[in-house]
């Protein structure tokens, strides 16, 4: 099975898409519904599509 062509394998590549540390996003899952999560151990997925979402979400409420 192919992965998605949107998608965002690795808290590496998860935190370059979003322009965000690590830390950062860490804060964000936990605080602010941000869509990316911990499968197994160090292993991260997200999507593109849900973190432009989640952006555009945040934008419009005028969250930073």
């Amino acid at each position: 099975m192919k992965p998605s062509p949107t998608a965002l394998v690795g808290l590496k590549e998860i935190c370059a898409y979003a322009r965000m540390s690590a830390p950062r996003v860490k804060i964000a899952i936990q605080e602010h519904g941000f869509p990316a999560r911990q499968i197994i151990g160090t292993e991260w997925q997200s999507d593109m599509q849900l973190v432009d979402e989640w952006r555009r979400e945040r934008i419009g409420r005028g969250a930073a």
